[in-house]
C-alpha cells in the first residue's frame, strides 16, 4: 500500500510524496494530475510515464497512457497522442473509447499527413 494521499494536496506536496514513495502508482497518478491543474503538462506527462513503468496493465480510468493520450491531444501532438492511445489498446482491448479515439487520430494524420 502506498502513501495516503490528502484530497486538496498542492503540487508541492504531491512532488514530495512521490519523491519519497517513487514505487508509488498512486503517487505517480496523483502528481500527474496535480500537475496537469497547474499547467504543467509535461511534469504531468513525466510522472504518467513513471506510473505506467509501475503498473502497465492498468486500464480504464487507472491507465495512464489513456491520460498521456488526452494531455497530447489537447497539446495537438497526434503522435504522441497516437503512441499512448496504441499502448492502451493493447492491454484493454475493450477500450472502445481509446480505440475509437485511435482510429480518428490515424485517420486525420493519414488525411494531412502528419
Amino acid at each position: 500500500k502506498g502513501p495516503q494521499i490528502p484530497p486538496k494536496a498542492g503540487v508541492d506536496e504531491l512532488k514530495k510524496l512521490a519523491a519519497d514513495s517513487p514505487g508509488s502508482f498512486g503517487a505517480q497518478m496523483a502528481l500527474a494530475r496535480g500537475l496537469n491543474e497547474a499547467g504543467d503538462a509535461g511534469g504531468a506527462i513525466q510522472a504518467l510515464e513513471r506510473a505506467a513503468k509501475l503498473l502497465p496493465a492498468a486500464t480504464g480510468d487507472q491507465n495512464p497512457k489513456a491520460a498521456i493520450a488526452a494531455i497530447a491531444t489537447k497539446q495537438g501532438n497526434t503522435a504522441r497522442a497516437i503512441a499512448a492511445l496504441e499502448a492502451v489498446v493493447k492491454v484493454d482491448s475493450n477500450d472502445v473509447e481509446s480505440a475509437r479515439q485511435l482510429a480518428v487520430l490515424l485517420a486525420k494524420q493519414r488525411k494531412f499527413g502528419k
